[in-house]
């Protein structure tokens, strides 16, 4: 079984207070085991020595769905309805994804995952989807449930290309 490095994602069940949760959704889990893939997670507090052996152990990275990205990454202005996760959840993606791209190593980002991407080789994001494209529910703040964000109306394809990593 190859192992895959994955920075957990953070919740505060009290907004400000320093208490938080570190994980990872169900759906992630239930679907790496199915390949045969060993999650490596990791907290975004971790030691640097711990951080640094759980990369070098890992066949590929794996960057979960959340939350805003600070725009400050990025350069930009945060949107009156950006709400950043976790700047120390930001730094790790970043850094890990800045890391493995240096490395050739696998990456595959999930929803937040492919904006870290894009933050990370350079891009900016659009904050606010629903200021472009206000049919489509985005998030449970939006109008959507965590039952129809998966609905086909707000989904889409995702095309691989044979033979790359």
């Amino acid at each position: 079984m190859k192992k895959v490095f994955v920075p957990l994602a953070i919740m505060r069940l009290v907004p400000n207070s320093i208490a938080q949760l570190n994980f990872i959704r169900e759906t992630y889990i239930t679907k790496l085991f199915r390949y045969d893939l060993i999650p490596i997670l990791v907290p975004v507090n971790a030691p640097q020595s711990f951080i640094d052996q759980a990369y070098r152990e890992s066949g590929g990275i794996l960057i979960m769905g959340g939350g805003d990205i600070s725009p400050t990454l990025y350069g930009a202005t945060p949107h009156s309805k950006t709400v950043p996760d976790d700047i120390q959840r930001d730094k790790l993606e970043l850094a890990i994804i800045k890391r493995a791209l240096n490395d050739r190593k696998p990456i595959l980002g999930i929803c937040r995952g492919c904006q870290m991407l894009a933050v990370a080789t350079g891009g900016t994001l659009n904050q606010h989807l629903p200021d472009i494209v206000p049919a489509e529910k985005h998030s449970v703040d939006e109008g959507g449930t965590y039952e129809n964000l998966t609905d086909a109306e707000n989904g889409h394809d995702v095309l691989i290309k044979a033979d790359t990593r």
